[in-house]
């Protein structure tokens, strides 16, 4: 589990923004807003760890902070009103 963890970290650093913003839609987004599950594998493969000071395991964020995740889920399946989405930020700039 910690190879593939730092296997992740390493190949989130390398990548484009485009590519790392592919990664966490493919990877995590789709699964989510498909089944309302994302699995850690998948979110540590996609660099994404918990957001200091987020709202829980949903809030999202890539280790440079460039990309923030939002995982929501509402709703309920016998009213009809069942919503998953998946929130992507990317941020490009001079964050500290």
């Amino acid at each position: 589990m910690h190879a593939l963890i730092l296997a992740a970290a390493l190949a989130a650093l390398a990548q484009s923004p485009g590519q790392a913003t592919r990664d966490i839609v493919v990877g995590v987004c789709l699964p989510f807003v498909a089944t309302g599950e994302a699995s850690a594998d998948n979110i540590a493969l996609a660099g994404l760890e918990p957001r200091p000071g987020g709202d829980g395991a949903g809030d999202l964020q890539t280790a440079d902070g460039r990309h923030l995740v939002k995982l929501t889920l509402g709703g309920n399946v016998e009213e009809g009103t069942l919503r998953r989405a998946c929130e992507v930020q990317a941020r490009a700039g001079g964050f500290a």
